[in-house]
């Protein structure tokens, strides 16, 4: 069984552990020096309420207000001031309280008083410092992380909602050319259609999928553009295992699309190239295609499409990628 604590009152947990590990120190010093310990014990007792005073002066005001601003004047000062309570206090304590509780006591305001004061504030006030400090870059830390992991992961859905819309757009524009052509055909196309669309409205929304499930998908569509080309216009040649690997769901949708899309159908058989490598971590995926006379070339290689996909890329694999298009003339 065990003992869960909630996020307050593990802070207040950690501060009593804290203040109970110092007052201890300070009560054993003197036990090495062949002092007794209770008195000590009972007389850091009383200290211990002026040292927590201005101990979260500094943590609470002091460090947040200076020295996370960067107002350094502002630090000192106010550290000065945090000094001048400890050796005000200890003076007093040490002039009237310890001797009326008859508890060890070093009367008068001398420099050897006023240097014990100093080292032993220092180490408390610098230790609980040095924790207010380090969770306070650690919290700033994380909540960058967070962000930026939430600001990618904002950008991915974005780039995929322009994905699915293009993608939808084009197909149904080349099935309503076929309603007109050759019905038989438009409904082949159609069914084709429906199984694209359930792989991508149910089985995207995760962020990784087995690539050999996105290989099937790749072959279902490019069935679907072949409708519009005469047979064995569409090569397609996967060699490598995809066993065991994973990939961004429709990462290759864009080239994909690109390539049928904009295809010329009067050019040499296979007019549209596509083939993918899988060896070891490396997948490649390299297409050829002939572009259709009088479509802007520049516009087909920095188009939404690429341009969404080299966001994506980026988005996910850093600079750990390579992207590269080329138009070459005919001859």
């Amino acid at each position: 069984m065990g003992i869960h604590l909630s996020k307050r009152q593990k802070r207040i947990f950690n501060h009593v552990l804290f203040w109970v590990i110092i007052i201890f120190y300070f009560s054993i010093l003197p036990v090495l020096i062949n002092q007794r310990f209770m008195p000590y014990l009972l007389g850091n007792l009383v200290f211990i309420p002026f040292d927590m005073t201005a101990t979260y002066f500094i943590i609470y005001f002091t460090i947040p207000r200076y020295l996370f601003t960067k107002k350094y004047v502002g630090l000192v000062f106010f550290i000065i001031v945090a000094y001048l309570f400890v050796y005000l206090t200890s003076y007093i304590l040490n002039n009237y309280i310890l001797p009326a509780l008859n508890l060890p006591h070093y009367p008068g305001f001398n420099l050897g008083r006023i240097y014990n004061s100093t080292i032993a504030f220092t180490i408390i006030a610098s230790t609980a410092s040095f924790f207010k400090i380090f969770n306070h870059y650690k919290t700033v830390y994380f909540d960058k992380i967070s962000l930026e992991n939430k600001s990618l992961e904002s950008e991915l859905k974005i780039v995929k909602s322009q994905i699915n819309p293009h993608f939808l757009f084009n197909t149904l524009n080349n099935a309503e050319e076929l309603i007109f052509e050759d019905r038989d055909r438009a409904s082949t196309y159609v069914f084709n259609l429906s199984k694209i669309l359930q792989y991508m409205i149910y089985e995207t929304n995760d962020e990784w999928i087995p690539l050999k499930r996105e290989i099937e998908y790749l072959q279902d569509y490019l069935k679907l553009s072949a409708i519009n080309y005469d047979e064995g216009f569409v090569s397609l040649d996967i060699s490598g295992s995809p066993a065991g690997k994973i990939i961004p769901p429709m990462i290759f949708t864009p080239i994909i699309e690109n390539c049928t899309k904009h295809s010329r159908k009067n050019t040499p058989i296979p007019g549209i190239v596509v083939k993918m490598r899988i060896v070891d971590e490396s997948i490649t995926l390299y297409t050829e295609n002939y572009i259709k006379k009088g479509k802007d070339e520049e516009k087909l290689m920095h188009g939404l499409g690429l341009s969404n996909l080299r966001k994506r890329l980026q988005i996910v694999y850093k600079d750990k990628y390579y992207l590269h298009t080329k138009t070459m003339v005919e001859k």
